[in-house]
């Protein structure tokens, strides 16, 4: 009956590990979304290719590796406390300590290979972000770029991530051979110049199973001990990470902009757009265009206003709300994306930017006619660089907004 017992709690271990694995994970996207929640510095393609790889690589990986470490962690201490207090009832007090040691040995080791730990766990998981990166890249090369070329990123970011790896291991096994090496030589030698009692060596011969057990205890005790310094930094890596940011402010040049509204048929200054947007929504329809030259901050600018306002839509190339699923064209798919979104009642503020790539001339002035009727009830701020003549009511010489 306990051993059916014993099976049975084994299998609601394993569905506790499981539920716990859920939580955490949970717990840590949720509140790795609300500390970025519209803070539009941490908005760029680089910062949302470095997130999805984080996410999807290294955070699942770390935070799972936490609750396999912790389950594993306290059976075994309990089960090397239980072995050994038998252990010591049987053998003795001088082959107990000799195996005692032998336990803290690894802990010593640990404890003066602690900064070598860290510096592997952060470079691996360094490593791991830019293994991840890499495989888009990867992809692009393979359909897109050079043949010739195409591995080339993929083998570093491997070389990289493997090698800290390695690394790691060697140190790891270095902690973990040693102490059991050092147990079993010490018990030799003290086997050899101690006067043992018959009685005593048919007891050790008796329990040498668990002996031995009690050994690959040592070994087993010794990685948790490495891998509990490696883990924790690595948690403590997943805890802070961030993606890469970029000061938004430092990017806009008011001089190169122009803003131009088509309600007012006036150019706006910086201020008054952001009042504009700042006005509850619904209030004060417009229709409302950024223009200048590339590198003037015109996506700059979309993003601050997005932060201003958080009620506002922002719809740019590299959004995706996921809106279709079925084998559409590039145009296609964008065309479908954006009548949903600028369609649904509940965008009453729509942030566009270059909404017009990879569109026809067709596709562009149906949609620009219904921004233009939209823009009636729903205040519409657009970056465009499409030049077809659809300007839907927009003055073509705009003044410079200063």
């Amino acid at each position: 009956m306990l051993a059916l017992a014993a099976y049975l709690v084994s299998g609601v271990d394993k569905l506790v590990v499981v539920r716990a694995k859920q939580h955490i994970c949970t717990e840590y996207f949720i509140r790795f979304f609300n500390k970025i929640h519209n803070n539009q510095g941490y908005n760029s393609k680089h910062g949302k290719i470095q997130t999805i790889a984080w996410l999807s690589g290294e955070v699942r990986q770390t935070l799972t590796a936490v609750i396999d470490f912790i389950n594993q962690a306290w059976s075994l201490y309990l089960h090397i406390l239980i072995t050994f207090l038998v252990f010591y009832q049987t053998v003795g007090a001088v082959i107990s300590l000799i195996i005692l040691a032998c336990f803290a040995l690894p802990a010593l080791l640990v404890l003066t290979s602690r900064q070598r730990i860290q510096k592997l766990s952060c470079t691996n998981q360094a490593d791991n972000i830019k293994l991840n990166e890499a495989l888009p890249v990867q992809w692009d090369y393979v359909l897109f770029g050079n043949a010739s070329r195409h591995h080339r990123l993929l083998d570093a970011a491997l070389d990289g991530y493997f090698g800290s790896l390695r690394r790691y291991v060697r140190l790891e096994q270095v902690i973990v051979i040693a102490p059991v090496a050092v147990c079993v030589l010490a018990m030799v030698g003290y086997l050899s110049i101690a006067d043992v009692p018959l009685v005593q060596l048919a007891m050790m011969v008796a329990v040498l199973p668990r002996a031995l057990q009690l050994l690959g205890s040592v070994h087993t005790v010794a990685t948790i001990n490495t891998q509990f310094n490696f883990i924790k930094n690595k948690y403590q890596g997943v805890v802070n990470f961030l993606p890469a940011y970029r000061d938004l402010a430092t990017h806009i040049q008011p001089d190169k902009l122009q803003i131009y509204s088509n309600k007012q048929q006036t150019t706006l200054t910086l201020e008054a757009l952001f009042d504009t947007i700042s006005r509850p929504a619904g209030t004060h329809p417009d229709h409302i265009r950024l223009t200048g030259a590339n590198g003037a901050g015109k996506s700059s600018l979309l993003k601050l206003l997005k932060q201003h306002n958080p009620a506002a839509t922002l719809i740019t190339p590299d959004s995706d709300f996921q809106y279709t699923t079925a084998a559409l064209s590039t145009g296609q798919e964008q065309l479908l994306r954006l009548t949903e979104l600028i369609h649904d009642p509940q965008n009453t503020i729509l942030l566009l930017d270059e909404w017009d790539a990879n569109l026809d001339d067709y596709h562009i002035t149906v949609l620009n006619q219904q921004l233009v009727a939209l823009a009636k009830d729903k205040l519409i701020i657009e970056v465009r660089h499409h030049q077809g003549g659809q300007l839907g009511g927009f003055c073509q010489q705009q003044p410079t907004c200063r």
